[in-house]
């Protein structure tokens, strides 16, 4: 077996070798070769083992992170200290805490959303919705990440102005690498003025990072806004239900909003369908064998998940591709991202 293999679907097929795996775990098993060199289960009870590892020395491993061309990204480093390292600083800035703390600056953004959307009412002309949450989005992680947004909201069709954004971003992270201000705190500057040595702060480094921070924040939150907003309007039983617990809860605050079961099996269920990653994620157990059921795979082999095909596993959600909040009001059901 060689990478011709995996070529042949990704390049020449098109991105469709993750279906692939699918189909080859319906027919091996659980566990299965997928390269010469790297191993893909496909069970939500081995997801916590090769994940959330609390000892060890865990790498990404380097061949599957290379192809993406901000190697200067926390998320795309393979090498377990330095991933370690960058992280550090960005921890603290997405904790539960530090982003509970903006609640005041996400509900302008709702209200902004809101205060949009009713001008097409007036106007009687047809929304994209999925523009309007894409720019929602846009304006609420720029803000959260930079301390300013470049109202996205406000265009005439939610244009992104990705251009102009990432322009202006340029500049801002020129300006906070150089300088040691005591201005508003944001996340370059976490990074520039953390712990870590000066070519970690350089401002290639930093862009890479914050460009790939944003990124992942832009699209994959969009993705589950419209994926629920459809299917809640689209259902008119799961509409019901969430006006329903909406109208008797006291506040519509974070902390009582997230404490409403149908709401959160809403969202469960719409991040079930929308992962932000449709291909494999592998890791490497550098310093200590791995057992999966009866198989033990040697330390140093890069084992990979796909959290789609665990999201689609029939076993543990029957029906699938069904829209269904109701499996998440189950205690027992599988965390998301486990199953």
């Amino acid at each position: 077996m060689t990478r011709w293999y995996e070529d042949y679907y990704d390049l020449y097929l098109s991105g469709q070798y993750t279906f692939k795996i699918a189909e080859l775990h319906k027919q091996y098993g659980p566990i299965i070769r997928i390269s010469p060199y790297e191993l893909h289960v496909n069970d939500a009870a081995f997801f916590d083992t090769l994940y959330n590892r609390q000892e060890g020395v865990w790498h990404k491993y380097d061949w599957s992170v290379d192809a993406f061309a901000t190697k200067g990204a926390t998320i795309w480093t393979a090498d377990h200290t330095l991933h370690k390292n960058r992280r550090l600083p960005l921890t603290p800035f997405f904790s539960k805490a530090k982003i509970s703390n903006q609640e005041d600056m996400i509900m302008n953004h709702v209200q902004a959303l809101f205060d949009r959307l009713s001008t097409f009412v007036t106007s009687q002309k047809t929304v994209d919705l999925g523009a309007a949450f894409s720019a929602f989005v846009r304006d609420v992680v720029n803000e959260y990440i930079f301390g300013k947004h470049y109202n996205d909201l406000g265009k005439e069709d939610f244009d992104a102005g990705m251009v102009i954004s990432m322009n202006n971003t340029k500049d801002f992270i020129k300006a906070a690498v150089s300088t040691d201000d005591d201005g508003p705190r944001t996340l370059v500057h976490e990074i520039v003025q953390s712990k870590l040595p000066p070519p970690e702060k350089s401002f290639e480094r930093v862009f890479e990072e914050m460009s790939t921070t944003t990124g992942a924040g832009f699209e994959t939150t969009a993705a589950v806004i419209r994926i629920a907003a459809f299917h809640i309007y689209n259902n008119p039983e799961i509409l019901q239900k969430l006006r329903t617990e909406l109208a008797a809860a006291p506040d519509h605050g974070w902390k009582t909003l997230e404490q409403l079961p149908y709401l959160t099996a809403v969202i469960m269920e719409a991040m079930r369908l929308a992962p932000a990653i449709a291909t494999r994620s592998a890791r490497i157990a550098q310093d200590k064998d791995l057992v999966y059921a009866d198989w033990r795979i040697p330390a140093g082999t890069p084992v990979g998940m796909t959290i789609h095909l665990l999201h689609q596993n029939e076993e543990e959600y029957p029906e699938p591709k069904r829209f269904n909040p109701d499996r998440w009001m189950d205690p027992n059901a599988w965390q998301l991202g486990g199953g």
